[in-house]
């Protein structure tokens, strides 16, 4: 009877301050174990979604030339062939709407959920002075760069191409005679590449030693440090913590998807002040 009283005696009082602290001091640990785990499991997450974003703009664009006589949409003017050059990830609004009206391409799968800084109304439908920073109405902006575009067979990225002489590049075209990107199916180019993620960066007034590729450039756009000009940037361990990319997915095109690293770049272009690399 004693022996009984005693074990409930015991159980009443739940646990001790000591037992408590071991149990908390066991869960910290077991998070500080897992949490980079979970973190590196959300960003190959949104990376695979960012994949298959692409994947759909390929298909669609394979889709789009078999429908109209193997022509690829060219994002660099309007859908009648009006309007005035832009660059390769700058387009006409009535591209927007149609692809909303006709292949029903949610706005989602124009940018990197890696990039959500990107995704801002003001890139998205053009003409809103709070979030635009000079996107006029009648224009957007997307998270992506369209190979297919008139403005990559122009003599002015062409010569961007040739100035990039700080880098190692493999097989710099010699002369633009022939396509830099493909306009039509089946036509010989000289990048067999439809979409690239978001890739640029923004000439700098001072040279910035984080960029380990060229210091004259930044990923970040001027006076804008939240909006980032490239998609897939992730902290570097070698250069003090700071936002590099890490690598852009590239649709060939097959319609195949593909995923290059930072260190495996082919090639870097200067146009109108910015820099492209794939």
């Amino acid at each position: 009877m004693k022996n009984t009283e005693l074990l409930m005696s015991r159980r009443s009082k739940g646990f001790t301050v000591v037992e408590l602290l071991v149990v908390v001091s066991i869960i910290v640990l077991l998070v500080a174990l897992f949490l980079p785990a979970l973190k590196q499991a959300e960003l190959r997450s949104k990376e695979a979604v960012c994949g298959a974003s692409m994947r759909t703009l390929g298909q669609v664009w394979i889709s789009y030339a078999t429908d109209y006589y193997g022509l690829y949409p060219d994002m660099s003017y309007k859908p009648d062939g009006t309007g005035s050059l832009r660059a390769n990830y700058w387009s006409h609004a009535e591209w927007r709407d149609y692809f909303e009206t006709e292949w029903k391409i949610d706005r989602s799968l124009w940018y990197s959920p890696t990039n959500p800084r990107w995704n801002r109304d003001g890139f998205y439908y053009g003409g809103d002075s709070s979030e635009s920073a000079g996107v006029p109405s009648g224009y957007w902006v997307m998270g992506r760069h369209c190979f297919t575009s008139s403005v990559m067979n122009t003599t002015s990225f062409f010569n961007g191409m040739q100035n990039t002489t700080y880098i190692t590049a493999e097989d710099i075209p010699t002369s633009n005679d022939h396509q830099i990107g493909a306009r039509r199916m089946n036509q010989k180019a000289y990048f067999d590449i439809m979409w690239t993620d978001l890739c640029r960066e923004w000439s700098s007034a001072t040279p910035t030693p984080n960029n380990v590729a060229n210091p004259n450039y930044q990923f970040l756009t001027p006076g804008d440090a939240n909006r980032w000009g490239t998609n897939h940037m992730y902290p570097s361990r070698g250069n003090g913590g700071s936002l590099v990319p890490y690598g852009i997915h590239l649709i060939a095109l097959d319609g195949s998807l593909r995923w290059k690293l930072w260190d495996e770049i082919r090639c870097r272009a200067v146009y109108q002040s910015v820099e492209f690399w794939w």
